[in-house]
């Protein structure tokens, strides 16, 4: 898969030729006790879960889009789903950390054993707790249109969280 990397207004872009831009990375390893997932312990390269405390890691290096869907226009820019406005106290939108929380998560659904609609409320439980005044908006689109992400697939990631476009093409068994 096709990846360019490059500064935009201070920030490292990342893109690839499936899944578009992503507007945020990881500078050090986040972790976040998610109560919702205990019980479920799971480790991949990009995921790490651990069981007895849904105590998530989230690695250095990783990278996220932010709320999606986004889209590019041509050279002109990106549209789509704000992300919110910046935190004063993290230095990124409201919505940066459920977002990475719920893009990780989705990475590797199917794999972990965590049910989409657990892992929507998660991410509208952290845009609560961000204070973000959206959040019921966005729980709604997430649930009414979050299915999309798994068209045809029932998606789970390969090749170390990479998603191929044959795994896309892949009915779940």
């Amino acid at each position: 898969m096709n990846q360019t990397s490059i500064e935009h207004k201070g920030k490292t872009v990342v893109s690839n030729e499936f899944r578009g831009i992503w507007l945020y990375r990881l500078e050090e390893t986040q972790s976040f006790v998610v109560p919702e997932a205990a019980g479920f312990p799971f480790e991949a390269p990009w995921l790490r879960i651990e069981g007895g405390t849904g105590r998530l890691s989230i690695p250095a290096c990783y990278a996220w889009d932010g709320c999606t869907p986004k889209f590019r226009v041509f050279d002109l820019g990106y549209v789509g789903t704000p992300d919110g406005v910046v935190d004063k106290v993290i230095g990124r939108p409201k919505t940066a950390f459920a977002s990475l929380v719920h893009d990780a998560l989705y990475q590797y659904y199917g794999s972990h054993g965590i049910p989409r609609k657990i892992i929507d409320r998660i991410f509208y439980r952290l845009l609560k707790e961000a204070r973000f005044s959206c959040a019921g908006i966005y729980y709604f689109a997430v649930r009414a249109v979050g299915w999309i992400f798994f068209i045809g697939a029932g998606i789970k990631a390969v090749d170390g969280g990479e998603y191929s476009r044959q795994a896309l093409k892949t009915k779940k068994p």
